[in-house]
């Protein structure tokens, strides 16, 4: 009896303490986040952002030579972009930009710290190839 009620009550834990979504505001993208990689996003409070020397394979992955990216462009954020395969987080940042006299844009993913990757501090994201590799091009905020 008890291990049915342990196992009852952490399932509860699990389902509705562990797996609630973070709320994002504003305030928590405003700032510079940069990769490894040594380039960054600048993301302003007014809706603008600046994406400095990031890698070209975020639009186009079958380019085997490694281009970087400069413009300027808006951002916003968008709810409900997960699609089941950025674990508990849905949020999402979409950057639109002008690049060699044509519109682009590119969404981001966030992911967090612990378990779920439901914690901060929080990393903007872009798979790099297949997401069933989980290899990805990560921001950290600075």
């Amino acid at each position: 009896m008890m291990k049915k009620t342990n196992f009852i009550l952490y399932t509860f834990i699990l389902l509705f303490l562990g797996c609630n979504e973070p709320k994002f505001e504003t305030k928590d993208f405003i700032g510079v986040w940069k990769a490894d990689d040594g380039a960054s996003i600048v993301i302003n409070q007014d809706g603008t952002c600046k994406l400095n020397d990031l890698n070209n394979t975020i639009i186009n992955i079958s380019q085997k030579e490694i281009k970087k990216i400069n413009a300027q462009g808006t951002w916003k954020k968008i709810d409900d972009v997960n699609s089941g395969i950025t674990g508990s987080i849905s949020t999402g940042i979409e950057f639109s930009y002008t690049l060699m006299n044509r519109k682009g844009g590119t969404l981001f993913y966030i992911s967090g710290q612990g378990f779920n990757e439901s914690k901060p501090p929080w990393n903007l994201f872009v798979w790099s190839g297949d997401p069933d590799d989980n290899i990805k091009y990560e921001f950290t905020k600075q």
